[in-house]
């Protein structure tokens, strides 16, 4: 049984949930992107609905503040990618989790406007695995940036990190 703030959700949403619908099973038609963004193809109406109210079902018991502070009511879990209902243009992400004292989620955008980056790959205007290895790279980018300022840390993501190198960090002289 939906909540009474779901149903309405879902009514409010219901015009960029067919939007997102077209778009995702027009995205995942193209290459490997439907392993990349952990989606099934062809996705009805329905199912987006149905994982829709799902993750509302989810945000509401986010006990821990961290997650109930990054995690929206407005976003769209679907596979391994979030969409942010509450823009005009529909940006999808990747959301994920950094280690730290109270734990960290970060944005790793894809897009910024869903249907534009559907266009864009209908097109072959998107060269997808350079696409994903500069996504990949500014991740990389961003990551070390985050535990650089924060732990004071000078780490290269190519390189392996050793127990001394966390014994270094862990118990500083």
């Amino acid at each position: 049984m939906q909540s009474q703030n779901t149903i309405k959700l879902i009514q409010n949403h219901g015009e960029k949930l067919k939007l997102i619908t077209r778009c995702l099973n027009s995205i995942t038609k193209h290459g490997n992107m439907s392993y990349r963004l952990g989606l099934k193809k062809n996705l009805n109406i329905s199912e987006v609905e149905k994982l829709y109210a799902d993750w509302l079902y989810l945000v509401e018991r986010f006990k821990d503040p961290v997650e109930k502070e990054f995690f929206n009511e407005n976003w769209l879990n679907a596979g391994n990618i979030y969409m942010d209902l509450s823009k005009k243009e529909i940006p999808f992400f990747y959301a994920d989790f950094l280690m730290d004292e109270k734990g960290t989620w970060i944005i790793r955008t894809i897009g910024d406007d869903i249907q534009s980056f559907a266009d864009e790959l209908n097109n072959n205007e998107i060269n997808i695995d350079m696409y994903f290895n500069q996504l990949n790279t500014e991740y990389e980018k961003k990551v070390e940036e985050f535990y650089s300022e924060k732990y004071q840390w000078d780490i290269d993501l190519n390189e392996p990190i050793t127990d001394e190198d966390i014994r270094d960090v862990m118990f500083p002289d």
